[in-house]
């Protein structure tokens, strides 16, 4: 692959309300398919690893309601397969 697919629009992350309350930091990583249009095939959405449930889910549903440039091979759109990594912080007031 020349070039790989960057997200260009879609939603922030949502943070979970009860553990930010809690002041719980974490991680989450999501696989997912870009199709050669920049968007999430549907079903290819799988959280890897997450620290919490919460923040897996957070995740998986930004990536799937976000949007991306596509993956370039040889200057042609294709399907690329990404890891997303997203980290989740808070201060306690």
């Amino acid at each position: 692959m020349d070039v790989r697919p960057q997200r260009i629009g879609g939603p922030r992350p949502s943070y979970p309300e009860e553990l930010k309350r809690e002041g719980v930091g974490g991680q989450a990583t999501v696989e997912v398919i870009i199709d050669p249009s920049g968007y999430p095939e549907p079903g290819s959405i799988r959280v890897l690893t997450a620290t919490r449930r919460e923040f897996g889910e957070a995740a998986a549903t930004v990536v799937a309601a976000s949007c991306y440039s596509p993956g370039l091979r040889h200057g042609l759109p294709v399907r690329v397969r990404l890891r997303i990594p997203m980290r989740f912080w808070t201060t306690r007031s």
